[in-house]
């Protein structure tokens, strides 16, 4: 129903892509995609609680700001 013809995010996709969500394959991926989600999400929190806290106060010592130390230093380690 959320993605339906009828539904915002229906009308937005139909209009970008010119075909319905509902009942394609496009719209099969993106409810396996949702219905998905906490799968990977609960890994990469673990992943990202695992890092220790003292590597991101020495990354902030070193200059980096939040943004750069999660590019360089959280999401390789993660």
């Amino acid at each position: 129903m959320a993605l339906s013809g009828e539904s915002p995010l229906g009308r937005w996709y139909e209009d970008l892509t010119g075909r319905a969500l509902v009942f394609t394959f496009d719209g099969l991926v993106v409810a396996s995609v949702i219905f998905n989600l906490p799968f990977a999400i609960q890994p990469l929190q673990r992943a990202f609680e695992a890092i220790p806290d003292d590597l991101r106060h020495a990354a902030s010592c070193c200059g980096l700001t939040a943004w750069q130390s999660l590019w360089r230093i959280e999401l390789p380690l993660a």
